[in-house]
């Protein structure tokens, strides 16, 4: 006989909070495998455990689990783990729904997917240049209501303030991640932008979520995009200023009175400030500055380090932080910043002389 003295939720769970999983048995040995339970059931672990005083224990599940969908790219997974007894027989049976977070919220993970997509914020800013597309993702229950509602509030080209609301009903069919995909250029059009009309946010919510896009004319100073604290992919773009140091190191060796350098190696380092920024942003860029990986969106997705990272606080209402932070190329190779741009031209106005 075998008995897990663990109690598991039937529901989902965050991957932090997987426990250590005890059972007790009165076998020699006992079997156990821990696999996917859905698409090609990868296996994650199998193997044999011998009791102690009557009792094993499962240690280490969340690593495991974790770096799984860190992977594969999972925010959510179904697992399953099976105890066997010494001929075979499955004895116990355990269902693990996993919503990846290598933050702890301070809500259960039940009031936290219900009011919240998976992020860490509930505003962004985005502007039409280079952010001009980007996606939420949220968990719902079978049989929830995930009705979307879309509001756009824009100026005419007269200056008269307008809004907008779409209403789509829907139903979620199956317990898991959706998302909602928003192109803001095809937003601008549909309130009259090319006739002059200015597209100041876009609200979306889906049941008791909510989210706010706030819409800037001016394009960012830096756009990246990182795995955010449920390891999915978002864009976050900065306003600032960035400043480049490079460093060199290099051996000297002298032969026949001729001095030479050998292993030469050659270090960019790019240090951001960033402008002030509201609690709200400063959340989703600490999520950023401690991703797994961040990729530097507008150098052919080119993946960056950060190095170092401080921010300073000031006693104020709405802007109160400015981050600074210090990254580097992955591959640390010397690059060239957009040196050429399609159709550009070298000459765009008379020649006047330097000098006179």
């Amino acid at each position: 006989m075998i008995k897990r003295q663990t109690f598991i939720s039937t529901k989902v769970l965050y991957s932090l909070d997987i426990p250590k999983i005890d059972y007790t048995t009165d076998y020699d040995k006992v079997c156990v495998s821990l696999y996917r339970n859905s698409g090609n059931y990868d296996n994650l672990y199998s193997g044999e455990l011998l009791p102690y005083n009557g009792k094993v224990s499962l240690y280490d599940m969340k690593q495991l689990i974790e770096q799984f969908m860190l992977d594969k790219g999972l925010s959510y997974c179904e697992f399953g783990l099976d105890v066997e007894n010494e001929g075979g027989e499955e004895v116990d049976i355990t269902i693990l729904q996993v919503l990846y977070c290598r933050v702890k919220p301070t809500t259960s993970v039940g009031d936290f997917v219900r009011c919240n997509f998976l992020t860490t914020v509930k505003v962004k800013e985005v502007d039409y240049d280079r952010v001009f597309e980007d996606e939420l993702l949220y968990y719902a229950e079978k049989g929830e209501d995930v009705s979307l509602t879309l509001t756009y509030v824009y100026s005419t080209a007269e200056g008269e303030l307008k809004t907008k609301e779409i209403v789509y009903t829907e139903t979620a069919g199956v317990a898991g991640i959706d998302s909602i995909y928003f192109d803001f250029y095809e937003v601008w059009l549909d309130v009259g932008g090319e006739g002059g009309a200015i597209l100041h946010c876009v609200q979306c919510k889906v049941g008791e979520r909510c989210f706010t896009y706030y819409i800037r004319t001016e394009a960012p100073d830096l756009v990246c995009s990182f795995y955010n604290a449920f390891n999915i992919r978002e864009v976050l773009a900065l306003y600032g200023k960035t400043s480049t140091k490079m460093k060199t190191q290099k051996s000297e060796a002298v032969c026949g009175g001729i001095t030479a350098y050998y292993d030469v190696s050659n270090e960019v380092l790019y240090e951001f400030e960033s402008v002030r920024l509201s609690p709200e942003m400063m959340k989703l860029v600490m999520d950023f500055l401690t991703s797994p990986e961040i990729l530097l969106i507008w150098n052919n997705s080119a993946r960056m380090l950060i190095t170092d990272y401080t921010y300073e606080y000031a006693d104020d209402d709405k802007e109160k932080y400015i981050v600074k932070f210090t990254w580097k190329y992955a591959d640390n190779r010397m690059t060239f910043e957009r040196p050429y741009e399609v159709n550009s031209r070298t000459f765009t106005k008379q020649f006047d002389k330097t000098f006179k």
